[in-house]
């Protein structure tokens, strides 16, 4: 079937509020205070697939709580990629049964934080073995190359899901090392499959690499690319400098709209 003519319209970047929400991936290892800043933004609401608001459970942050799939629980439980993606849904649309739950706290969030996509691209690798989208010879629970292009597929929607809403989004990685073509190591976000982790700091518009100082006393983050972290970068007009201790203050002086 042919396409039919669509018709084209414009948009100006000096609108007012154009490009001032934040779409942001902050990749590090454990423990270095990636959910601290993420929840710095306004008024977070958390995709919690990690388990690991324990460092900000006195704020009182709303959170959806995913569990890792299993059979026993899948139908009946929180735990997958239609869970998130219906959530997000909710969020957007105004409307369904997380959107309600808002409501009677009278909290409308301002900032998305999943937390993490590691966990979540998990999730979705499990969620295949125990709901496949396609009979598998002999119950096989390996992944198969389709499987991987599927998860990929599923989280790219996710993420650009989430970055369609008119809110901050800042997706929480951990870090993994890879081996390039020429045999030289760096490091990446930790996702499943070989390329995922290569691929999804293409989708934000700033990504961000934390990590503790020699002496682990002061926490670190810069936009810079690093020695071995290659994807660090700024659409946006974030100084290329380490910053000491980040928090949402120190970076929203530099966000569009935010000043």
């Amino acid at each position: 079937m042919a396409k039919q003519a669509v018709k084209f319209t414009l948009s100006n970047t000096n609108e007012e509020g154009a490009h001032s929400k934040v779409k942001a991936l902050l990749v590090g290892k454990p423990k270095v205070g990636k959910t601290t800043l993420a929840t710095d933004f306004p008024k977070p609401f958390v995709i919690d697939t990690d388990h690991g608001l324990a460092s900000v459970v006195d704020r009182g942050i709303p959170y959806l709580k995913l569990e890792r799939p299993t059979k026993e629980h899948y139908n009946d439980t929180p735990c997958g990629y239609m869970d998130v993606r219906r959530a997000l849904l909710s969020i957007k649309d105004r409307k369904g049964d997380l959107w309600e739950a808002l409501g009677e706290i009278d909290y409308v969030p301002e900032t998305i934080v999943i937390d993490s996509l590691t966990a979540l691209s998990d999730y979705m690798e499990e969620e295949l073995v125990i709901n496949p989208p396609y009979e598998k010879k002999g119950g096989e629970e390996t992944l198969q190359i389709q499987d991987y292009n599927l998860v990929q597929r599923r989280l790219f929607g996710i993420v650009n899901l989430a970055n369609s809403l008119d809110m901050h989004v800042v997706c929480i990685s951990g870090v993994e090392w890879t081996e390039d073509d020429r045999k030289k190591m760096y490091e990446n976000p930790a996702l499943t499959g070989n390329k995922l982790g290569q691929r999804i700091p293409y989708l934000f518009d700033d990504v961000y690499f934390m990590w503790y100082d020699q002496e682990r006393k002061k926490r670190m983050l810069t936009t810079v690319p690093t020695r071995t972290f290659q994807h660090s970068g700024t659409r946006h007009k974030v100084p290329m400098k380490e910053f000491i201790e980040p928090d949402f203050k120190q970076l929203s002086q530099y966000y569009y709209g935010d000043k």
